[in-house]
Protein backbone atom coordinates (compact mmCIF):
# COMPACT_ATOMS: atom_id res chain seq x y z
CA UNK A 1 0.00 0.00 0.00
CA UNK A 2 1.01 3.66 -0.25
CA UNK A 3 1.68 3.67 3.52
CA UNK A 4 4.46 1.11 3.05
CA UNK A 5 6.05 2.93 0.10
CA UNK A 6 9.69 3.71 0.85
CA UNK A 7 10.87 5.00 -2.54
CA UNK A 8 9.53 5.41 -6.07
CA UNK A 9 11.51 6.16 -9.22
CA UNK A 10 9.29 7.02 -12.19
CA UNK A 11 12.31 7.03 -14.56
CA UNK A 12 10.69 9.94 -16.40
CA UNK A 13 13.71 12.23 -16.34
CA UNK A 14 16.71 13.27 -14.31
CA UNK A 15 18.55 16.29 -12.92
CA UNK A 16 21.69 16.73 -15.05
CA UNK A 17 25.11 16.39 -13.44
CA UNK A 18 28.76 16.11 -14.51
CA UNK A 19 30.47 12.72 -14.23
CA UNK A 20 34.20 12.40 -13.56
CA UNK A 21 35.62 8.91 -14.10
CA UNK A 22 39.37 8.88 -14.56
CA UNK A 23 42.56 7.24 -13.36
CA UNK A 24 45.82 9.12 -13.57
CA UNK A 25 44.95 11.78 -16.20
CA UNK A 26 43.57 15.08 -14.93
CA UNK A 27 39.89 15.73 -15.54
CA UNK A 28 38.98 19.26 -14.47
CA UNK A 29 36.41 22.00 -15.03
CA UNK A 30 37.84 25.47 -14.36
CA UNK A 31 35.81 28.47 -13.13
CA UNK A 32 37.80 31.76 -13.19
CA UNK A 33 37.06 34.21 -10.38
CA UNK A 34 40.05 36.58 -10.61
CA UNK A 35 39.13 40.23 -10.03
CA UNK A 36 35.90 39.34 -8.24
CA UNK A 37 34.91 39.41 -4.58
CA UNK A 38 34.16 35.66 -4.64
CA UNK A 39 35.98 33.86 -1.79
CA UNK A 40 37.75 37.08 -0.72
CA UNK A 41 36.24 37.26 2.79
CA UNK A 42 33.26 35.50 4.40
CA UNK A 43 31.87 32.88 2.02
CA UNK A 44 29.93 29.66 1.64
CA UNK A 45 30.38 27.08 -1.11
CA UNK A 46 28.04 24.15 -1.70
CA UNK A 47 27.43 21.38 -4.23
CA UNK A 48 25.73 18.00 -4.70
CA UNK A 49 28.01 15.00 -5.15
CA UNK A 50 27.65 11.24 -5.64
CA UNK A 51 30.68 8.93 -5.52
CA UNK A 52 31.06 5.20 -6.01
CA UNK A 53 33.50 2.77 -4.37
CA UNK A 54 36.03 3.29 -7.15
CA UNK A 55 36.71 6.80 -5.92
CA UNK A 56 39.92 7.64 -4.08
CA UNK A 57 38.05 9.19 -1.17
CA UNK A 58 40.91 11.49 -0.15
CA UNK A 59 41.37 13.29 -3.47
CA UNK A 60 39.25 14.78 -6.19
CA UNK A 61 36.27 17.02 -5.61
CA UNK A 62 36.00 20.82 -5.51
CA UNK A 63 38.87 23.14 -4.67
CA UNK A 64 39.92 26.79 -4.54
CA UNK A 65 43.14 27.43 -6.39
CA UNK A 66 45.64 30.07 -7.48
CA UNK A 67 47.65 30.00 -10.69
CA UNK A 68 50.46 32.09 -9.20
CA UNK A 69 51.99 29.50 -6.87
CA UNK A 70 52.60 26.27 -8.78
CA UNK A 71 52.40 22.74 -7.44
CA UNK A 72 49.38 21.60 -5.47
CA UNK A 73 47.92 25.08 -5.42
CA UNK A 74 44.57 24.03 -3.97
CA UNK A 75 46.27 23.43 -0.62
CA UNK A 76 46.69 27.21 -0.27
CA UNK A 77 42.93 27.49 -0.24
CA UNK A 78 40.91 24.31 0.28
CA UNK A 79 40.04 20.97 -1.27
CA UNK A 80 36.70 19.36 -0.41
CA UNK A 81 37.10 15.66 -1.22
CA UNK A 82 34.79 12.76 -0.38
CA UNK A 83 36.32 11.68 2.91
CA UNK A 84 38.23 14.75 4.08
CA UNK A 85 39.02 18.42 3.52
CA UNK A 86 42.48 19.96 3.17
CA UNK A 87 43.12 23.66 3.66
CA UNK A 88 45.46 26.39 4.68
CA UNK A 89 49.04 26.36 3.41
CA UNK A 90 50.45 29.87 3.83
CA UNK A 91 52.86 29.14 0.97
CA UNK A 92 53.95 26.15 -1.07
CA UNK A 93 55.80 23.63 1.11
CA UNK A 94 54.36 24.67 4.47
CA UNK A 95 52.05 22.38 6.47
CA UNK A 96 48.36 22.25 5.73
CA UNK A 97 45.47 21.08 7.87
CA UNK A 98 43.48 17.90 7.23
CA UNK A 99 39.92 17.69 8.54
CA UNK A 100 38.27 14.28 8.37
CA UNK A 101 34.51 14.32 8.33
CA UNK A 102 32.56 13.00 11.28
CA UNK A 103 30.49 10.27 9.68
CA UNK A 104 31.87 9.78 6.17
CA UNK A 105 29.29 9.94 3.35
CA UNK A 106 28.01 6.67 1.92
CA UNK A 107 28.83 5.64 -1.63
CA UNK A 108 26.30 5.65 -4.48
CA UNK A 109 24.07 8.25 -2.84
CA UNK A 110 23.67 11.96 -3.44
CA UNK A 111 25.04 14.18 -0.68
CA UNK A 112 25.07 17.94 -0.26
CA UNK A 113 28.36 19.41 0.94
CA UNK A 114 28.51 22.99 2.15
CA UNK A 115 31.64 24.76 3.40
CA UNK A 116 31.20 28.03 5.31
CA UNK A 117 33.99 30.41 6.32
CA UNK A 118 33.92 33.31 8.79
CA UNK A 119 36.90 35.57 8.13
CA UNK A 120 36.77 37.34 11.52
CA UNK A 121 37.04 34.11 13.51
CA UNK A 122 38.81 32.06 10.76
CA UNK A 123 36.21 29.35 11.45
CA UNK A 124 35.49 26.79 8.74
CA UNK A 125 32.42 24.57 9.06
CA UNK A 126 31.72 21.67 6.72
CA UNK A 127 28.10 20.50 6.48
CA UNK A 128 27.11 17.18 4.92
CA UNK A 129 23.40 16.82 4.17
CA UNK A 130 22.57 19.83 6.31
CA UNK A 131 24.40 18.62 9.43
CA UNK A 132 27.79 19.82 10.65
CA UNK A 133 30.45 17.20 9.90
CA UNK A 134 33.30 19.13 11.47
CA UNK A 135 34.74 22.57 12.26
CA UNK A 136 38.26 23.92 12.24
CA UNK A 137 39.92 27.26 12.94
CA UNK A 138 42.50 28.42 10.40
CA UNK A 139 45.76 29.89 11.69
CA UNK A 140 45.67 32.60 9.01
CA UNK A 141 43.43 33.86 6.25
CA UNK A 142 42.92 31.68 3.20
CA UNK A 143 45.00 32.83 0.24
CA UNK A 144 43.17 34.83 -2.46
CA UNK A 145 42.00 32.55 -5.25
CA UNK A 146 41.66 33.16 -8.96
CA UNK A 147 39.74 29.99 -9.80
CA UNK A 148 37.44 27.27 -8.53
CA UNK A 149 38.00 23.81 -9.98
CA UNK A 150 35.95 20.61 -10.01
CA UNK A 151 37.45 17.20 -10.80
CA UNK A 152 40.78 15.54 -10.06
CA UNK A 153 44.48 16.29 -10.36
CA UNK A 154 46.07 12.92 -11.13
CA UNK A 155 44.09 10.76 -8.72
CA UNK A 156 41.32 8.23 -9.29
CA UNK A 157 37.90 9.81 -9.27
CA UNK A 158 34.51 8.19 -9.75
CA UNK A 159 31.87 10.77 -8.94
CA UNK A 160 29.15 13.01 -10.30
CA UNK A 161 28.64 16.63 -9.23
CA UNK A 162 25.77 19.07 -9.67
CA UNK A 163 24.69 22.60 -8.78
CA UNK A 164 27.81 24.32 -7.46
CA UNK A 165 26.95 27.56 -5.65
CA UNK A 166 28.91 30.29 -3.85
CA UNK A 167 27.62 32.97 -1.47
CA UNK A 168 29.66 35.92 -0.16
CA UNK A 169 28.50 35.39 3.40
CA UNK A 170 28.55 32.66 6.04
CA UNK A 171 25.35 30.64 5.70
CA UNK A 172 23.63 29.51 8.88
CA UNK A 173 23.03 25.92 9.96
CA UNK A 174 19.31 26.46 9.27
CA UNK A 175 20.06 27.51 5.69
CA UNK A 176 22.38 24.52 5.22
CA UNK A 177 19.57 22.20 6.27
CA UNK A 178 17.01 24.02 4.10
CA UNK A 179 19.10 23.50 0.97
CA UNK A 180 19.49 19.79 1.66
CA UNK A 181 15.84 19.28 2.58
CA UNK A 182 14.73 20.88 -0.69
CA UNK A 183 16.66 18.19 -2.58
CA UNK A 184 18.81 18.09 -5.68
CA UNK A 185 15.89 18.90 -7.95
CA UNK A 186 15.44 22.33 -6.33
CA UNK A 187 17.21 25.50 -7.45
CA UNK A 188 19.23 27.35 -4.78
CA UNK A 189 18.05 30.66 -6.22
CA UNK A 190 14.62 29.85 -4.81
CA UNK A 191 15.91 28.48 -1.48
CA UNK A 192 18.80 30.73 -0.33
CA UNK A 193 19.24 33.55 -2.84
CA UNK A 194 20.64 36.28 -0.55
CA UNK A 195 24.28 37.13 -1.43
CA UNK A 196 24.48 34.33 -4.02
CA UNK A 197 27.48 35.38 -6.15
CA UNK A 198 28.00 32.35 -8.39
CA UNK A 199 25.89 29.39 -9.47
CA UNK A 200 26.90 26.69 -11.94
CA UNK A 201 24.33 23.95 -12.57
CA UNK A 202 26.90 21.63 -14.23
CA UNK A 203 24.16 20.38 -16.53
CA UNK A 204 26.20 20.30 -19.74
CA UNK A 205 29.41 18.44 -20.59
CA UNK A 206 30.98 21.30 -22.57
CA UNK A 207 29.42 24.57 -21.36
CA UNK A 208 29.37 25.82 -17.77
CA UNK A 209 27.58 29.19 -17.56
CA UNK A 210 27.29 31.15 -14.33
CA UNK A 211 23.53 31.44 -13.81
CA UNK A 212 23.73 34.52 -11.54
CA UNK A 213 26.91 36.23 -12.75
CA UNK A 214 29.46 36.34 -15.55
CA UNK A 215 32.10 33.86 -14.32
CA UNK A 216 31.48 31.11 -16.86
CA UNK A 217 33.50 27.89 -16.52
CA UNK A 218 35.36 25.88 -19.18
CA UNK A 219 37.07 22.52 -19.64
CA UNK A 220 40.58 22.73 -18.16
CA UNK A 221 41.63 19.12 -18.71
CA UNK A 222 40.12 15.80 -19.76
CA UNK A 223 36.59 15.07 -20.90
CA UNK A 224 33.95 14.91 -18.13
CA UNK A 225 30.68 13.34 -19.24
CA UNK A 226 27.04 14.23 -18.66
CA UNK A 227 25.32 12.21 -15.96
CA UNK A 228 22.28 12.87 -13.81
CA UNK A 229 20.26 12.23 -10.68
CA UNK A 230 17.30 9.84 -11.00
CA UNK A 231 14.74 11.33 -8.63
CA UNK A 232 12.98 9.46 -5.87
CA UNK A 233 9.40 10.77 -6.01
CA UNK A 234 8.87 10.20 -2.28
CA UNK A 235 10.02 12.52 0.51
CA UNK A 236 12.83 10.09 1.41
CA UNK A 237 15.00 11.52 -1.40
CA UNK A 238 16.78 8.25 -2.22
CA UNK A 239 17.84 9.69 -5.57
CA UNK A 240 19.86 7.49 -7.91
CA UNK A 241 22.56 8.42 -10.43
CA UNK A 242 23.07 7.71 -14.11
CA UNK A 243 26.24 5.68 -14.66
Amino acid sequence: TEHDLVSYWALDGSVPALKFITGSPNEIVNIPIAGTSILSSDFSLGFWINGDSGWDTNWGGVWMSSSTTGGSTYLQGFLIAFGRMLYGQSEQGTPYTTMYFGGAPSFNEWHYKLLTYDESSKLLTLYIDGVSAGTSTALYSLEPADRIQVGSEGYGTHFSASKLAIWDRTLTSTEALDIFNNGISSDVTSVVSSNLTGYWKLDNASSFPDSVGSNDGAIYAGTPELSGAILDKTSNNNDGVLR
